[in-house]
């Protein structure tokens, strides 16, 4: 068996698996790293929405991490605007800010 091949080098991009509040570290959404990866003080943005973030912490499996890469499952703790993260849900995307996935109103199936 081969392993697969994580698309590390391009931009980050997580569907939000699980939103909640720690008492510690305030909000955090939980999901697993699609592509790209991620680190403390990284600024990302929540697709729909473009509510802003930065990056407080990231761990897997309760420990501390300095990078997440594709493929990895994280919780991710975060920064910003709070009436604006309170409007995170489970389905929205955390992605760079600089190459967001691109929006739709329909698609055709």
């Amino acid at each position: 068996l081969h392993p697969p091949v994580r698309p590390v080098d391009q931009s980050m991009r997580m569907v939000v698996g699980d939103v909640f509040r720690t008492q510690g570290l305030g909000l955090c959404v939980a999901g697993k790293v699609d592509a790209g990866g991620v680190k403390v003080g990284d600024s990302l943005i929540f697709r729909p929405g473009d509510v802003e973030t930065t990056v407080r912490s990231v761990e897997r499996h309760g420990k501390r991490l300095r990078r997440a890469k594709a493929g990895d499952s994280v919780r991710i703790a975060l920064n910003g605007d709070r009436d604006d993260l309170e409007n995170v849900r489970v389905g929205h995307v955390l992605c760079c800010p600089r190459n967001p996935i691109p929006m739709v109103t329909s698609f055709l199936a």
